[in-house]
C-alpha cells in the first residue's frame, strides 16, 4: 500500500513499481502475501521472471511435440513445400501450379478418408 512505500528510496520506489507491473502482466496472485521491503521485492521479481520464462519454454515444447505427431501431415506439408520449390525453380506457370496443389491436396483428402475407413 501507499503507506508502507512512504519512507522508501527512490530505488525501493522502482523495484515496488516494477514488481506491481511484473506481477500485473504475469497475472500471478495479487492475494494476501506480499513482499514487505525491498529484498523480497527482488526476490519475487525473479521468481515470477523465472516461472514465466520456464511457463513459455515449456508451453512452446509441448506445442512443438504435438505439432510432430502427425506423421502423415507433416510428410504431406513437407511434399507441399518441396513441389512449390521446383515449381518456383522450373518457372512452372500459375495455373499448372494451382492444379498440381488441388492434386495434391486432393489425393491428400482420399488418403485420409482412406485411412479412417480402414479403422
Amino acid at each position: 500500500s501507499a503507506s508502507e512505500l512512504q519512507d522508501t528510496s527512490s530505488g525501493g520506489l522502482y523495484v515496488a513499481a516494477l514488481y506491481w507491473a511484473i506481477q500485473v502482466l504475469t497475472s500471478i496472485a495479487m492475494g494476501d502475501v506480499k513482499p514487505a521491503n525491498t529484498g523480497e521485492r527482488l526476490i519475487a521479481l525473479f521468481s515470477m521472471q523465472f516461472a514465466g520464462c520456464l511457463w513459455a519454454y515449456l508451453l512452446a515444447n509441448m506445442v512443438a511435440f504435438s505439432s510432430f505427431m502427425d506423421r502423415e501431415s507433416n510428410d504431406f506439408k513437407l511434399k507441399i513445400d518441396a513441389t512449390n520449390l521446383f515449381m518456383a525453380e522450373k518457372g512452372v506457370k500459375a495455373d499448372v501450379k494451382r492444379r498440381v496443389r488441388t492434386y495434391l491436396l486432393q489425393s491428400s483428402s482420399v488418403r485420409q478418408y482412406r485411412k479412417h475407413q480402414e479403422l
